[in-house]
């Protein structure tokens, strides 16, 4: 099954779309489900009470005009109203790009995880919410 798909049929996948043709132009699955690996991380909230962002993607012609800046905007304010107070991510450590999108976004790196055997790390990012 394909893993949006999947993400869809289970109500967790939010998008973004273009208001002049209703297309879509970005997408991610909202949760509070974390890979057994983020146990391995001292994460700065010991609580409970987080959200963790998946697979935040846009279009590739809309990169660079704030579409995943409002996206995490409107995580963080999801987050907000479930009574959460941080939000977790990981980012693979080939994507500088990215780590340094959620680093201006406020996120601190707070660790490095493995999540397949075939591939290198992840960082682990968290933003406490105020």
């Amino acid at each position: 099954k394909d893993i949006i798909q999947n993400d869809i049929e289970e109500a967790k996948f939010y998008i973004c779309k273009r208001k002049s043709n209703n297309q879509i132009i970005a997408g991610m699955r909202i949760d509070q489900e974390q890979d057994s690996q983020y146990l391995q991380v001292v994460w700065e909230d010991d609580t409970s009470n987080f959200m963790v962002v998946h697979r935040l993607g846009s279009k590739s012609n809309e990169r660079g005009i704030g579409v995943g800046r409002k996206m995490m905007s409107f995580a963080e304010s999801l987050a907000r109203e479930n009574g959460c107070t941080s939000i977790r991510l990981d980012t693979y450590c080939h994507n500088p790009k990215c780590m340094r999108f959620y680093q201006n976004l406020g996120y601190k790196e707070v660790g490095r995880i493995k999540l397949s055997p075939n591939k290198d790390f992840y960082h682990c990012f968290e933003k406490v919410l105020s």
